[in-house]
């Protein structure tokens, strides 16, 4: 988040060239309100980017709080993404920490092998 905050605000770019076209390709994905950074959003409100730790806080709430039901990464995602928070590694992160989840790999749909009839 930090290299889009700079750029955002001041325009400074990181000094590899490849990281700082990365930055300017899609800095217009994103928009820095009262210092907090945002990302746009093509169905509904602007989704508020989230610091490594938040999102593991937040990703543990959607999957294995009171009222989560353990889901699929993909049906987390879109549950975080609703409640109106995003950060670059969204899938990524959720698949590891729902792979490591001990509830869903002792009660989840087991899959045939392939080749069986």
């Amino acid at each position: 988040m930090t290299p889009y905050v700079k750029y955002l605000q001041d325009g400074t770019l990181p000094d590899s060239n490849t990281e700082a076209t990365r930055i300017k390709v899609s800095a217009p994905l994103y928009v820095l309100e009262n210092g907090v950074l945002y990302r746009k959003s093509f169905n509904g409100p602007n989704l508020r980017c989230l610091a490594p730790q938040q999102a593991l806080d937040v990703i543990k709430e959607m999957h294995e709080d009171l009222c989560a039901q353990h889901s699929d990464y993909r049906t987390v995602v879109s549950r975080i993404m609703r409640q109106g928070y995003y950060w670059q590694t969204i899938y990524r992160d959720t698949a590891e920490i729902i792979k490591a989840c001990d509830a869903c790999q002792r009660h989840g749909t087991v899959l045939p092998k392939q080749g069986r009839a």
